[in-house]
């Protein structure tokens, strides 16, 4: 049997005002991270599912965190992360959040304190497929062009005019009353809605992840064939709301094209914050008029740990090698019981 556990969305960063995660949330993940690391408890592997760490959430006007930063500032829960690599494979699957993050502490990482960490865009293995989520959004997937996001200049507005959390159902909203008298609505609205709530215009300068600066109407220009691009890789772009909103019922249905498409057992997300497991079905009618319902793979999200209201949610996988069986469970921490009942198995 080998027993993997899946954990997303902690979000850390330096402890601002603006932070999602709260000194409290941090010691709780800090106790979680203790409980992986006891040998006792049979966990073979730990993967991280994406915004582990953040530099989106952070104002315009400050430069984003760096990995070294944070890692000070976390650094109970980097270095509890560092004792579990020593004995188990630790991979960190990238999310939106850390994007840059991630990609800039790969040498820091590689450097023989965190032995058995692997950074990775998924995890595929013994038929389990565990990405952060982000990808089916174009908001907020990696963007060939541009590298980072239109989402990430997005997320700074919004904690500059002093939005805390997820900003989806806040803009998606609040553009409705500017739709019809902006171009390029795709790109204009969610930027135009907060920058005006902000109280900045396009000659203000933004604090660019590396340290240089981009005027509004610099991001606008950056982005402006954004929805253009999106539509030739991908071939539909629905109402700009639903753009927006990246709904957790869109994740629900990418897992399950996700599950069929590459014949997995396990599809694992983040990034919604709402945790969930379910059973992925094919059915078909018989000639009688009934109908043959068979599960084929199972979905669970991770949920997340630094919302005012966060569940601390993880993913377990029992895999039994033999018998090539997943037993999924969504748990609860601190009380390691089933958060949602029953298992499933696949």
């Amino acid at each position: 049997m080998k027993r993997r556990v899946f954990v997303s969305d902690v979000h850390m960063s330096t402890g601002n005002s603006f932070d999602w995660l709260s000194s409290n949330q941090a010691a709780m993940f800090a106790q979680f991270l203790d409980y992986v690391a006891d040998g006792a408890n049979g966990i073979d592997e730990l993967i991280l599912v994406g915004d582990m760490m953040d530099d989106w959430v952070c104002p315009v006007d400050m430069l984003p965190k760096r990995f070294s930063e944070i890692a000070a500032k976390q650094s109970a829960i980097i270095g509890k992360l560092r004792t579990i690599s020593q004995t188990k494979t630790v991979t960190y699957v990238t999310g939106n959040h850390d994007i840059t993050i991630a990609k800039d502490s790969v040498l820091d990482f590689g450097n023989g304190q965190y032995k058995n960490i692997v950074f990775q865009e998924y995890y595929d293995q013994d038929g389990i497929l565990a990405q952060h989520g982000h990808q089916f959004g174009m908001y907020n997937a990696y963007d060939p062009k541009n590298a980072l996001p239109m989402g990430h200049y997005i997320s700074r507005l919004y904690v500059t005019k002093g939005g805390k959390g997820r900003w989806q159902d806040e803009v998606s909203s609040g553009i409705k009353d500017i739709l019809e008298d902006i171009p390029n609505p795709f790109v204009n609205a969610p930027l135009s809605y907060l920058a005006k709530e902000a109280g900045i215009d396009d000659d203000h300068r933004i604090v660019k992840v590396d340290g240089g600066l981009i005027t509004l109407g610099g991001v606008r220009q950056l982005y402006a064939d954004l929805p253009e691009r999106w539509i030739k890789s991908n071939g539909i772009l629905g109402p700009i709301e639903s753009a927006l909103e990246e709904t957790p019922a869109g994740l629900d249905s990418e897992a399950e094209n996700t599950a069929k498409k590459f014949q997995k057992k396990l599809v694992i997300f983040g990034h919604t914050h709402l945790p969930k497991i379910q059973y992925i079905s094919t059915w078909y009618h018989t000639p009688e008029g009934g109908t043959v319902v068979t599960n084929i793979a199972v979905y669970a999200n991770t949920g997340s740990w630094c919302e005012d209201n966060a569940k601390y949610t993880y993913v377990v996988d029992d895999y039994d090698e033999t018998q090539t069986k997943h037993t999924v469970s969504l748990m609860s921490w601190p009380g390691r019981t089933l958060f949602m009942e029953p298992a499933l198995t696949i």
